[in-house]
């Protein structure tokens, strides 16, 4: 039923490119799609008449910015010479705390998250000191500091959410794990006859799956993922499998990807060694992580954020794969706290992983590594 939405929902994107403010998929109380555009005029003859040959997609009108514009303005945060720097004036203190941006489109605005045990100063905790220190209610306070701060420094809408104890998901072997953390698709290297497995960048221990010692061929953490590449030593006669594990036991058959721009409002689900099988829905295609995060490197606008009540990430889950059916979605990032369920969590996009890993996921049958 997504996929359909998605393909109705692109073709009134294209349509109005111009005026393109948002588009996502409502899962409750009703189910349907929508596109948001700017201004207040009706939306062209063409796209209207897509929108009316489906009751269940609308297309809605009155937006303050366009989502070109609110991605400049997440862009611009913390980059010297652009417009809406949070490092700005009276916003001076606010990069040190912020932990991720990202894009709300529902909200038409620009999402800022921040950890106030990051800042100097602590309302209701010391300085210096780790998230465990920010009460609740230090944190409201000191988000209401930070939203009046950043009036003269955003020029588009925002909204500054929490963003304590984020950290990646790396740490425990059990199950079907790799290292420290969970395998993700099958895949092989372009241009060559190296085969392999990919998981998350971040995971840096030794690598042994069944027994076999894996060599990492490349990898990346960040700007644009969080992934890495190991290769299956050739000669091994090993067997490579187009599966992954999803539900909680059973295996599944990747037959193809997905791109990033396509994801939005999606119910997709996702498995760890830790947590095993939970499932959320696709909340922003534009998440930017920052600070410890990212491993402190500058990372881009360009991870996937998932939000759901049963949703559930533990640390060993990195390097997971995320997925809809047969479809790969994406290899897993990290949570805000782990363990908890109802928490959001997010992963690198599946084609960003390809590309940048200069490898494609195994979609047809199983591979004997000579």
């Amino acid at each position: 039923m997504t996929a359909r939405f998605q393909e109705i929902l692109a073709s009134i994107r294209d349509l109005e490119a111009a005026r393109l403010a948002g588009w996502g998929i409502d899962h409750g109380p009703g189910f349907g799609g929508w596109v948001w555009l700017t201004g207040d005029d009706s939306p062209g003859a063409a796209a209207a008449a897509v929108a009316a040959a489906h009751a269940d997609v609308q297309i809605r009108t009155g937006a303050d910015h366009s989502h070109a514009e609110l991605l400049t303005a997440q862009q611009g945060l913390f980059r010297n010479g652009a417009v809406g720097r949070v490092n700005d004036g009276g916003a001076s203190g606010v990069a040190a705390m912020v932990t991720f941006t990202g894009i709300n489109m529902a909200a038409n605005a620009v999402r800022i998250g921040i950890d106030p045990a990051l800042a100097s100063v602590v309302p209701g905790g010391l300085p210096g000191t780790g998230p465990a220190t920010v009460t609740d209610e230090a944190f409201q306070a000191k988000a209401a500091e930070v939203t009046a701060q950043l009036a003269d420094s955003v020029n588009v809408n925002y909204v500054v959410e929490d963003g304590r104890g984020l950290s990646d998901n790396a740490t425990f072997i059990g199950g079907r794990a790799v290292g420290s953390c969970t395998s993700g698709f099958t895949a092989k290297q372009r241009g060559t006859s190296v085969y392999g497995i990919i998981t998350a960048g971040h995971c840096t221990v030794s690598f042994e799956m069944h027994g076999v010692s894996l060599t990492q061929v490349v990898g990346r953490r960040g700007p644009y993922v969080d992934a890495q590449f190991l290769g299956i030593p050739t000669g091994s006669s090993h067997r490579l499998l187009d599966e992954f594990v999803c539900g909680n036991v059973l295996p599944c058959d990747v037959t193809s990807d997905i791109s990033r721009n396509r994801m939005m409002g999606d119910y997709i689900c996702h498995y760890g060694i830790v947590s095993g099988h939970s499932c959320g829905t696709v909340n922003d295609v534009n998440f930017f992580l920052r600070g410890t995060a990212c491993k402190n490197i500058s990372c881009s606008n360009t991870y996937v954020e998932v939000e759901g009540t049963s949703l559930i990430s533990c640390i060993g889950d990195s390097g997971g794969p995320w997925y809809h059916g047969s479809l790969a979605y994406g290899i897993h990032k990290g949570s805000p706290r782990g363990c908890n369920t109802g928490e959001s969590a997010w992963f690198s996009a599946i084609r960003d992983v390809e590309t940048e890993l200069g490898v494609y996921i195994l979609t047809r049958g199983p591979v004997t590594i000579r």
